[in-house]
Protein backbone atom coordinates (compact mmCIF):
# COMPACT_ATOMS: atom_id res chain seq x y z
CA UNK A 1 0.00 0.00 0.00
CA UNK A 2 1.41 3.37 -0.99
CA UNK A 3 1.53 6.35 1.34
CA UNK A 4 -1.19 8.03 -0.73
CA UNK A 5 -3.47 4.99 -0.43
CA UNK A 6 -2.80 4.79 3.31
CA UNK A 7 -3.60 8.50 3.74
CA UNK A 8 -6.81 8.15 1.69
CA UNK A 9 -7.83 5.14 3.83
CA UNK A 10 -7.09 7.04 7.02
CA UNK A 11 -9.00 10.13 5.91
CA UNK A 12 -12.05 8.33 4.52
CA UNK A 13 -12.62 5.32 6.73
CA UNK A 14 -16.03 4.16 7.83
CA UNK A 15 -17.78 4.25 11.21
CA UNK A 16 -16.13 0.97 12.29
CA UNK A 17 -12.87 2.86 12.79
CA UNK A 18 -14.07 5.15 15.61
CA UNK A 19 -11.48 3.80 18.06
CA UNK A 20 -8.71 4.33 15.51
CA UNK A 21 -10.02 7.88 14.94
CA UNK A 22 -9.86 8.62 18.65
CA UNK A 23 -6.32 7.29 18.91
CA UNK A 24 -5.10 9.12 15.80
CA UNK A 25 -6.70 12.46 16.71
CA UNK A 26 -5.30 12.17 20.24
CA UNK A 27 -1.81 11.61 18.86
CA UNK A 28 -2.14 14.48 16.41
CA UNK A 29 -3.39 16.89 19.09
CA UNK A 30 -0.36 16.06 21.25
CA UNK A 31 2.00 16.90 18.39
CA UNK A 32 0.43 19.84 16.61
CA UNK A 33 -1.96 22.73 17.24
CA UNK A 34 -4.34 24.35 14.78
CA UNK A 35 -5.53 27.96 14.91
CA UNK A 36 -9.06 28.15 13.44
CA UNK A 37 -8.73 31.93 13.07
CA UNK A 38 -5.53 31.92 11.01
CA UNK A 39 -5.57 28.39 9.63
CA UNK A 40 -1.96 27.88 10.71
CA UNK A 41 -0.56 24.72 12.25
CA UNK A 42 2.17 24.84 14.91
CA UNK A 43 4.34 22.10 16.35
CA UNK A 44 3.82 21.50 20.06
CA UNK A 45 6.96 19.36 20.41
CA UNK A 46 10.41 19.28 18.87
CA UNK A 47 10.22 17.04 15.81
CA UNK A 48 13.82 17.13 14.63
CA UNK A 49 16.71 19.55 14.31
CA UNK A 50 14.81 21.76 11.87
CA UNK A 51 11.27 21.55 13.33
CA UNK A 52 11.08 22.84 16.89
CA UNK A 53 8.13 23.38 19.19
CA UNK A 54 6.47 26.67 18.23
CA UNK A 55 7.52 26.45 14.58
CA UNK A 56 4.93 26.55 11.82
CA UNK A 57 4.18 23.02 10.70
CA UNK A 58 4.07 21.89 7.10
CA UNK A 59 5.06 23.38 3.79
CA UNK A 60 3.28 24.80 0.79
CA UNK A 61 3.33 22.53 -2.26
CA UNK A 62 3.65 23.70 -5.87
CA UNK A 63 -0.12 23.21 -6.14
CA UNK A 64 -0.67 25.82 -3.41
CA UNK A 65 -1.91 23.34 -0.79
CA UNK A 66 -0.30 23.09 2.64
CA UNK A 67 1.11 19.62 3.33
CA UNK A 68 1.85 18.33 6.83
CA UNK A 69 3.16 14.94 7.88
CA UNK A 70 2.12 14.15 11.43
CA UNK A 71 1.93 10.81 13.23
CA UNK A 72 3.36 9.16 10.12
CA UNK A 73 0.51 10.34 7.90
CA UNK A 74 0.74 13.05 5.23
CA UNK A 75 -2.25 15.39 5.32
CA UNK A 76 -3.26 18.35 3.24
CA UNK A 77 -3.80 21.27 5.60
CA UNK A 78 -7.52 21.66 4.92
CA UNK A 79 -8.15 17.95 5.55
CA UNK A 80 -6.13 18.05 8.78
CA UNK A 81 -8.03 21.17 9.92
CA UNK A 82 -11.34 19.37 9.39
CA UNK A 83 -10.10 16.28 11.24
CA UNK A 84 -8.77 18.32 14.16
CA UNK A 85 -11.90 20.47 14.48
CA UNK A 86 -14.46 17.67 14.18
CA UNK A 87 -12.53 14.61 15.37
CA UNK A 88 -13.95 12.58 12.48
CA UNK A 89 -12.65 11.72 9.07
CA UNK A 90 -14.31 12.63 5.81
CA UNK A 91 -16.75 10.03 4.53
CA UNK A 92 -16.18 8.53 1.12
CA UNK A 93 -17.21 11.02 -1.55
CA UNK A 94 -16.65 14.08 0.67
CA UNK A 95 -13.97 16.72 0.31
CA UNK A 96 -13.07 20.00 1.97
CA UNK A 97 -13.54 23.12 -0.17
CA UNK A 98 -11.69 26.42 0.20
CA UNK A 99 -14.49 28.97 -0.18
CA UNK A 100 -12.14 31.77 -1.31
CA UNK A 101 -10.19 29.35 -3.60
CA UNK A 102 -6.93 30.18 -1.82
CA UNK A 103 -5.50 26.69 -1.26
CA UNK A 104 -3.20 27.82 1.55
CA UNK A 105 -5.97 29.60 3.51
CA UNK A 106 -6.99 26.92 6.00
CA UNK A 107 -8.91 29.23 8.35
CA UNK A 108 -11.93 27.31 9.66
CA UNK A 109 -14.47 29.84 8.32
CA UNK A 110 -12.96 29.45 4.83
CA UNK A 111 -13.49 25.67 4.76
CA UNK A 112 -16.64 23.65 4.12
CA UNK A 113 -17.39 19.99 3.51
CA UNK A 114 -18.95 19.14 0.17
CA UNK A 115 -19.04 16.53 -2.55
CA UNK A 116 -16.57 16.59 -5.44
CA UNK A 117 -19.33 17.86 -7.76
CA UNK A 118 -20.11 20.71 -5.36
CA UNK A 119 -16.40 21.49 -5.04
CA UNK A 120 -16.19 21.82 -8.84
CA UNK A 121 -18.87 24.53 -8.71
CA UNK A 122 -16.53 26.84 -6.82
CA UNK A 123 -14.05 27.74 -9.56
CA UNK A 124 -12.65 30.66 -11.48
CA UNK A 125 -12.19 31.25 -15.18
CA UNK A 126 -10.06 28.51 -16.73
CA UNK A 127 -6.62 29.31 -18.12
CA UNK A 128 -7.64 28.20 -21.61
CA UNK A 129 -10.58 30.62 -21.64
CA UNK A 130 -10.37 33.02 -24.59
CA UNK A 131 -13.54 35.09 -24.06
CA UNK A 132 -12.45 36.53 -20.72
CA UNK A 133 -15.65 35.33 -19.04
CA UNK A 134 -16.60 32.08 -17.33
CA UNK A 135 -19.09 29.97 -19.27
CA UNK A 136 -18.78 32.10 -22.40
CA UNK A 137 -17.37 31.08 -25.77
CA UNK A 138 -17.41 32.37 -29.33
CA UNK A 139 -20.14 30.88 -31.56
CA UNK A 140 -19.67 32.31 -35.04
CA UNK A 141 -20.37 36.03 -34.77
CA UNK A 142 -22.21 35.64 -31.47
CA UNK A 143 -21.30 34.58 -27.93
CA UNK A 144 -22.61 31.37 -26.37
CA UNK A 145 -23.29 30.95 -22.67
CA UNK A 146 -23.34 27.40 -21.30
CA UNK A 147 -22.99 25.72 -17.92
CA UNK A 148 -22.08 22.21 -16.81
CA UNK A 149 -24.75 20.45 -14.72
CA UNK A 150 -24.59 16.82 -13.64
CA UNK A 151 -21.74 16.15 -16.06
CA UNK A 152 -23.52 17.61 -19.10
CA UNK A 153 -23.41 21.04 -20.68
CA UNK A 154 -26.62 23.07 -20.71
CA UNK A 155 -26.95 25.70 -23.43
CA UNK A 156 -28.12 28.98 -21.92
CA UNK A 157 -28.26 31.06 -25.10
CA UNK A 158 -26.44 33.03 -27.79
CA UNK A 159 -25.80 36.74 -27.30
CA UNK A 160 -24.45 39.73 -29.23
CA UNK A 161 -21.72 40.53 -26.71
CA UNK A 162 -19.63 38.47 -24.31
CA UNK A 163 -20.84 40.73 -21.50
CA UNK A 164 -24.48 39.78 -22.19
CA UNK A 165 -23.54 36.09 -22.33
CA UNK A 166 -21.64 36.43 -19.05
CA UNK A 167 -24.59 38.08 -17.35
CA UNK A 168 -26.85 35.20 -18.43
CA UNK A 169 -24.26 32.65 -17.31
CA UNK A 170 -23.85 34.24 -13.88
CA UNK A 171 -27.63 34.39 -13.39
CA UNK A 172 -27.93 30.68 -14.21
CA UNK A 173 -24.86 29.80 -12.11
CA UNK A 174 -26.30 31.53 -9.03
CA UNK A 175 -29.27 29.14 -9.18
CA UNK A 176 -27.65 25.96 -10.55
CA UNK A 177 -24.42 26.07 -8.54
CA UNK A 178 -25.27 26.89 -4.91
CA UNK A 179 -21.72 26.04 -3.77
CA UNK A 180 -20.09 28.61 -6.02
CA UNK A 181 -18.75 31.75 -4.43
CA UNK A 182 -20.17 34.65 -6.48
CA UNK A 183 -16.95 36.63 -5.97
CA UNK A 184 -15.01 33.84 -7.72
CA UNK A 185 -17.36 33.72 -10.73
CA UNK A 186 -17.19 37.37 -11.74
CA UNK A 187 -14.70 37.72 -14.55
CA UNK A 188 -13.28 40.97 -15.77
CA UNK A 189 -11.11 40.40 -18.86
CA UNK A 190 -9.20 43.60 -18.17
CA UNK A 191 -7.99 42.53 -14.72
CA UNK A 192 -7.63 38.77 -15.26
Amino acid sequence: MTARQRTRRILTSGPDDITADDQLIGTIRRLISYSPDTGLFTWLVDRCSFAKAGDTAGSTLDTGYVSITVAGVRFKGHQLAYFMMTGVRLRKGQCVDHIDLCRSNNAWLNLRVCTQAQNCQNTTKRKINTSGFMGVSRNGKRWRASIKLDGKYEHIGNFKTPEEASKAYLARKSVAHPYSNPANAISDPVTQ
